[in-house]
């Protein structure tokens, strides 16, 4: 009996070492900076040659157009925005790299204002030469120790590889808080970096850096320093509402606005009308126009049953 145990513990051992092994192999083939790929950009035929970290963040992180809104609704009260982008987009021409443009970028403002969704909309404002990288933490946190900063460093790089580019770092208050004696080793390292990484690209006509915050007094303030233009999106108003409003029902006015949508912001009107769309597609009247009579019944129905109770 003593003799099977000790075979049978002997076995344990080995397929335990064995499968350790596998893993170990199989991490270290999926993390090696070393090996290469090389990518087809969309625009026109031309490839780049990028390392493994480069080529996780590149197919995690390349932006497409964001479902269920228009490149005219994201910037609907946001002209300020969308002349500043415009100045950026003329310095990606080769004959303005002369020029040393402002373009590191910070948009804030309350929530649903549309900060993350014109930044996803940039690859259709800046033309499609342009590689829109839309970056979080999940993409760059890794729970094997310096596998956070290689990916952290390899979002710029391949910013620079793939340029012209947009990087965007959304919710940023999540990854750059004031700095402070507390923060972890680990912490206080990634935040370093990224302030060093930003310096990287200051100054370039073929990178812009965005980054969008709910929260700006809680930023650092060497990464505040570090953006050249902070953006507000504010609240939208009474005629940016009315715009929106009467791309759906044109025979829409500022009263139905007030009273309709007094509080709302433009991602909340968006979320309404394609609750009247769904409503009126299961009613078989989706190809006739909407009045503001059934709008109102509608609009009764979507606050009584499907918003939150405040």
């Amino acid at each position: 009996m003593k003799t099977v145990l000790k075979i049978a513990y002997v076995l344990f051992v080995l397929l335990f070492v064995a499968y350790t092994i596998v893993a170990l192999h199989k991490h270290v083939a999926a993390t090696d900076g070393g090996s290469t790929h090389v990518v087809s950009l969309r625009r026109g035929t031309s490839t780049v040659r990028l390392n493994s970290y480069e080529h996780t963040i590149y197919h995690s992180c390349v932006a497409g157009h964001v479902p269920g809104s228009s490149h005219q609704d994201s910037f609907i009260g946001h002209e300020h925005v969308m002349l500043e982008l415009d100045i950026m987009k003329r310095a990606f021409l080769k004959d303005k790299k002369t020029l040393h443009l402002p373009n590191t970028m910070l948009l804030y403002g309350p929530p649903g204002t549309g900060k993350s969704t014109v930044a996803k909309q940039l690859s259709s404002t800046l033309g499609e030469d342009t590689i829109v990288l839309t970056v979080s933490m999940n993409h760059i946190e890794n729970k094997y120790y310096g596998e956070s900063l290689k990916l952290l460093h390899a979002v710029f790089s391949l910013a620079k590889k793939v340029a012209p580019c947009v990087l965007f770092f959304d919710e940023i208050d999540g990854f750059m808080s004031e700095r402070s004696s507390f923060d972890q080793t680990h912490t206080n390292t990634m935040k370093t970096n990224l302030l060093l990484c930003v310096d990287d690209v200051l100054g370039r006509n073929d990178v812009i850096f965005i980054a969008a915050t709910n929260r700006p007094r809680d930023l650092d303030p060497a990464f505040l320093r570090r953006m050249e233009l902070h953006m507000e999106l504010a609240r939208p108003s009474t005629c940016d509402k009315l715009t929106l409003g009467r791309r759906h029902v044109p025979s829409m006015d500022e009263s139905d606005v007030e009273s309709l949508f007094d509080a709302w912001t433009l991602h909340d009107m968006n979320k309404f009308f394609r609750f009247v769309e769904r409503r009126r597609w299961m009613d078989d009247l989706s190809d006739q126009p909407v009045d503001m009579p059934s709008l109102r019944d509608m609009h009764a129905v979507y606050v009584a049953h499907y918003l939150l109770k405040s």
